[in-house]
């Protein structure tokens, strides 16, 4: 025991924080430990070999988790040597350790895993048992929340367990939102595609599809979900940033039982009270930084405390303790030659960063070039960014400090903590030059793994691989990067239908910068919630922060406001809008944007009864698209021209104008332009007299509608075509597009449309002597029209039922 503490004091003198459980000081444990120190090896490359022999030795029954930085192994009793109760001679680091000391090392941390297995031994086995269902894990900054979490994440993968993470950072929060796309992917590979496309379709609010999430948690899918860093817990007050929807959903979670599933949660506070708290709750608390705790790692000596206020310290008080401490180890010293301005730009106050300042330029940027917060990577991209060994790895992963696990592929890979990523946080750490350097770097690497499909590899969604990308050329100040990142992840927020989230990432970026594209976002979000006249007021904004710098985003903010207009009725305010956007899409030579514009000029013009103006524009639009090479657009302008040409009862001149349009849709397979073109047809055919034609090109149309899934304009031409079929006394195929209709109608909620189908439903069934069939058709019929007051149409389905009451022989009802 005296030999062990000998050596230990070595450690400490050395300047390395040690803190050893005494059941691992054992025969096993000195002879290698011994060996090896006295062959040479580096301290923690020692440390690291007697553990992994031990380990060998008694297999996973008593597994020794006791080197550093980490204590969370069987331990019951522990022991931190103190530099300062040794010897009051401060000694730099030998020359022979040439492994860093680990991430929490630096911070003067290490106390606070003494003993921190003791209260929560019981956790992981709560946890698979059903104990536990929701565990929070609060406590100071590098205090070792992530680290034990991501241990019983580690434990739940040896044994099979589904699990998955979710980490936030400040570029990127925990959010609802987050959440909901995190598990698309995970459900998408278990098979459960139903929930998958649920969760992800855009036209289902978010709380509704928060409900099906907590169902799929807790009665369909047991999972072991971690959301680490979620900082502030959520609450229903947005006043103060909560997010109300994840709020809800730990709510709704709470109420409805953990079921299969198990939450885990770290962040710096613990949640507000709830009382009651379920039974199946823990909250754990890490320890605080008391006066106690930092005079036992030899930070400073009691009496300084006496000039700070009672109870816990923060680490931003830390700062102020460490210029009076006296009696210091040595790896405290370049915390303590900063000066207070200095401490005071460190992120929250953080030690490790502080003393990230006072590293040698090459090794910063080194350590800057992996800065991936959140990232899985493969061991070969992990040698690559860090420039360190994987045999050095393996160690990190043995002391805990990186986590691994299996990817899609069976490959193995390596978790990045933040901790990392926090080292570039500030700044002032890095010379402008090599920071911006590294940032684009990283920013790089993350769009590469982007457009390689590779974010399931890594475990991430790609709105997280590219809000990582935005932050770091953010952080290399290159907006114009910054902005196209963001609109890219803003297009697919829109699809999905989370406008909350599409407003918050794009709020975001206006706190760090003024570009147009933000607010022309945060007005789409406003649009996708119904809220026109915010969305103006950010479309008008978004039309002053592009002035004459970018014009396209200017044209795009005018056509945005022109769409309000016209949603209002105010078609000439909306047709100034779509030319203005005309005019500076001209300038900057866009001559596909031109020739949209150009076209929804013209469509305006024929609403206001104007269809010569209307040829004009359309006219222009042609010439763009021709010059552009653009045979699509050229098509769809010409079922336009064809179409004005109809509104002036010109049908010579449209027939030639539709058969050219579909010649090259149907050669470019264009189905929607063709689709429009063959309804357009029937129109014509239709005022020429000529059903059966008419018939035919409808018929078409069906066809393509039905394979794009445009259940509106199906919904639309179907009773047309119905109709057309009838007066062609072709009754059967009539009744089979009246029939496809109703279940369309209903759910778009046509109820005018639908009185008129179901009225022709019971003429034919009268027709056919079908007299129950025709009752309820009728009935319905009757129904609808009084609702909508259509009185003459009502009038008329009263006259068809007096007519079956006649012909069912019931006098007094005729």
């Amino acid at each position: 025991m005296a030999a062990t503490g000998a050596i230990c004091a070595e450690v400490v003198r050395s300047g390395l924080p040690l803190a050893v459980a005494w059941p691992a000081v054992d025969q096993i444990f000195l002879q290698n430990f011994f060996q090896s120190v006295a062959e040479g090896s580096p301290i923690e490359r020692s440390l690291n070999r007697a553990r992994q022999l031990c380990r060998l030795e008694r297999g996973e029954q008593h597994p020794p988790t006791w080197t550093l930085p980490m204590l969370y192994g069987g331990s019951q009793q522990g022991y931190l040597f103190n530099v300062a109760a040794i010897s009051t001679q401060v000694h730099p680091l030998p020359g022979e350790i040439t492994c860093t000391p680990l991430p929490g090392m630096h911070a003067g941390v290490t106390g606070l895993f003494h003993g921190r297995r003791l209260g929560t031994l019981d956790l992981p086995t709560a946890l698979r048992e059903g104990g536990a269902g929701l565990v929070h894990i609060s406590g100071p900054n590098a205090c070792g929340k992530s680290t034990l979490a991501l241990r019983w994440v580690r434990e739940a993968a040896l044994q099979k367990l589904p699990h998955l993470v979710v980490s936030g950072t400040p570029a990127n929060p925990i959010t609802a939102a987050r959440l909901v796309q995190c598990v698309i992917p995970v459900l998408k590979r278990l098979g459960r595609k139903v929930e998958s496309d649920h969760l992800k379709d855009g036209s289902i609010t978010l709380r509704d599809r928060l409900v099906t999430l907590v169902d799929v948690l807790t009665r369909r899918w047991g999972i072991l979900l971690l959301l680490d860093n979620l900082d502030p817990w959520p609450t229903t007050d947005t006043r103060d940033g909560g997010d109300a929807d994840l709020a809800w959903f730990f709510s709704h979670f709470l109420q409805s039982g953990p079921g299969k599933t198990r939450i885990l949660v770290t962040g710096p506070t613990a949640p507000q009270k709830v009382e009651p708290w379920p039974s199946w709750v823990r909250l754990v608390v890490l320890d605080h930084l008391t006066p106690d705790l930092l005079a036992g790692i030899g930070l400073c000596e009691r009496s300084i405390f006496s000039r700070l206020p009672p109870g816990p310290s923060t680490w931003a008080e830390l700062g102020n303790v460490c210029q009076l401490a006296h009696g210091h180890p040595a790896w405290m010293r370049p915390l303590l030659s900063m000066h207070p301005e200095q401490l005071a730009q460190a992120p929250q106050g953080d030690p490790l960063v502080a003393c990230f300042a006072h590293w040698p330029a090459a090794e910063r940027v080194q350590l800057a070039m992996a800065a991936l917060p959140n990232l899985a990577l493969p061991t070969a991209g992990m040698v690559e960014l860090t420039g360190t060994q994987a045999e050095t790895l393996a160690d990190w992963r043995e002391t805990g400090f990186l986590a691994t696990w299996s990817g899609t592929t069976g490959e193995t890979l390596w978790k990045v903590p933040a901790e990392i990523g926090s080292w570039l946080a500030g700044s002032g750490y890095l010379p402008v030059g090599p920071a911006r350097q590294a940032h684009r770097r990283i920013g790089a690497y993350l769009i590469q793994i982007f457009e390689d499909n590779h974010e399931d590899l890594f475990g991430l969604t790609w709105v997280d691989i590219l809000m990582e990308a935005r932050y770091h050329w953010m952080q290399a100040d290159d907006i114009e990067m910054a902005a196209a990142l963001s609109g890219k992840i803003s297009h697919g927020l829109e699809i999905q239908g989370l406008f909350a989230e599409l407003e918050r990432i794009n709020r975001q970026f206006l706190a760090w910068g003024s570009h147009p594209s933000p607010c022309y976002w945060i007005a789409q979000s406003c649009l996708g919630r119904g809220e026109l006249e915010q969305a103006q007021e950010w479309f008008q904004r978004s039309r002053e922060a592009a002035g004459d710098r970018y014009p396209v985003e200017q044209a795009v903010a005018w056509q945005g406001e022109a769409e309000i207009h016209l949603a209002k009725g105010r078609l000439d305010a909306a047709r100034e809008g779509f030319q203005a956007a005309m005019e500076l899409l001209q300038g900057a030579g866009d001559l596909d944007g031109e020739a949209s514009m150009a076209a929804r000029v013209a469509a305006l013009h024929v609403r206001q009864g104007a269809p010569e103006k209307a040829t004009t524009y359309l006219q222009h639009a042609l010439t763009l698209q021709e010059k552009a090479g653009d045979r699509m657009g050229a098509a769809r302008t010409l079922s336009r021209l064809a179409e004005v040409d109809m509104a002036r009862h010109d049908f010579t001149a449209a027939v030639p104008k539709l058969r050219a349009a579909l010649a090259v849709q149907t050669t470019v397979q264009d189905h929607e332009g063709e689709s429009t073109s063959h309804a357009l047809w029937g129109m014509l055919e239709m005022q020429r007299e000529r059903p059966e034609q008419a018939v035919v090109h409808f018929a078409r149309a069906i066809v393509l509608y039905q394979e794009m899934g445009h259940m509106v304009d199906l919904a639309s031409t179907l009773p047309v075509a119905g109709h057309l079929l009838y007066t062609l006394e072709r009754f059967s195929e009539s009744r089979q597009y009246f029939t496809m209709a109703l279940p369309l109608l209903r759910h778009l909620g046509q109820n005018a449309m639908l009185a008129r189908v179901q009225h022709q439903l019971g003429v034919m069934d009268l027709l056919e002597d079908l007299l129950e069939s025709a009752m309820d058709h009728l009935r319905e019929a009757l129904q609808l029209r009084g609702q909508i007051a259509d009185r003459q149409g009502e009038a008329a389905t009263l006259c068809q039922l007096g007519w079956l009451a006649r012909r069912q022989g019931l006098a007094k009802g005729a």
